[in-house]
């Protein structure tokens, strides 16, 4: 009897106002080993926040749209791994050919889910901010009266 193995070792998810966050640690064969690289995916629910997708080379990029604007960014590719935030912000991938390399490779890729998530958590949080300012009449902060 074959079993077949997942690929996928651990997933994440953060949500937040309607938007899913997915960060997954996959192992792949590579060479005479494994490798354990992580990538991810963005769902909405929410109308406001439109998903983006594009592909630059080998690299798929998924941003989170609030009226045309990026507000959230990610990009990966087999080389880099995952990419947050900025290009100079990745996860790469890590080699490894023992259940104890293994194991501290997925410690290591593990705080990155974190990292991820909280700048996934702000970018919600500056998009909320960015949403009411939007959203807000002047009239609602100010009467014409105050200059006569």
């Amino acid at each position: 009897m074959h079993i077949k193995m997942s690929n996928l070792i651990k997933s994440f998810q953060f949500e937040s106002e309607g938007v899913i966050l997915t960060i997954n640690i996959r192992k792949e064969v590579y060479k005479n080993s494994l490798k354990m690289i992580i990538d991810g995916d963005v769902i909405s629910n929410n109308p406001d926040l439109v998903i983006g997708y594009s592909t630059n080379c080998s690299s798929k990029d998924i941003s989170v749209k609030y009226l045309a604007n990026s507000i959230f960014w990610i990009s990966s590719n087999e080389w880099k791994g995952l990419r947050w935030e900025k290009y100079s912000n990745e996860t790469r991938y890590s080699i490894f050919s023992s259940v104890k390399e293994m194991k501290e490779s997925y410690i290591a890729q593990r705080e990155y889910a974190d990292l991820i998530g909280s700048y996934f958590y702000d970018c919600i949080k500056n998009y909320k901010k960015l949403k009411l300012l939007y959203e807000t009449q002047i009239d609602e902060i100010i009467s014409e009266d105050e200059f006569n």
